[in-house]
């Protein structure tokens, strides 16, 4: 797999494919990000941690984004999932939607980021990642997000990925929605 993770914020791809990211060496587009933000300094940390290339949304409009994306060597998008209630989680998602039609990639929405809420109807994942615990020194580097949400954030978003392990015989694993999967 040669994953391109498409997010909507810095710690969008950590907390629910930072594992996958890892284990296939992906790269991640940040659609909202900002360089003078408080958190882009820590995402510089958490990408270098996990050993995956970041790179921010260059383009003036969203046709640029589908035309240059669809011509990389990706075979699979990772994207936010589009039934999260966070608007620019769904605009992701429409962006990976659009990438992925065109260029023929397979297409996953990772579960929904922590914390954060869906409407309701979501599908439950139906693919499932091992992974390794480095996801969780990426996460450590978002110290103003800790500061947000308390320790607590990281300990949910391990709890979940240790509940997707037990329940595949594993440690630790991740959960998608398959959308798309083209073999």
């Amino acid at each position: 797999m040669k994953p391109l993770a498409i997010t909507a914020h810095y710690d969008d791809m950590e907390i629910s494919a930072g594992g996958t990211m890892t284990r296939y060496r992906g790269t991640s587009l940040v659609l909202k990000a900002r360089e003078g933000a408080a958190t882009h300094s820590e995402a510089v940390q958490a990408a270098e941690a996990l050993l995956v290339q970041r790179i921010l949304a260059p383009y003036a409009s969203e046709r640029e984004i589908v035309d240059a994306l669809s011509n990389k060597p990706y075979d699979t998008i990772i994207t936010c999932s589009p039934w999260d209630s966070h608007p620019d989680h769904k605009y992701a998602a429409s962006m990976a939607q659009q990438v992925a039609r065109k260029a023929g990639m397979n297409l996953l929405y990772m579960d929904t980021a922590i914390p954060g809420g869906v409407d309701g109807t979501a599908p439950k994942p139906n693919l499932f990642v091992t992974i390794q615990p480095s996801k969780y020194d990426a996460l450590e580097c978002y110290v103003s997000q800790v500061e947000k949400y308390g320790p607590m954030w990281i300990n949910a978003v391990r709890a979940r990925d240790q509940l997707y392990g037990f329940q595949h015989g594993v440690p630790l694993a991740e959960g998608f929605v398959v959308a798309d999967w083209l073999l």
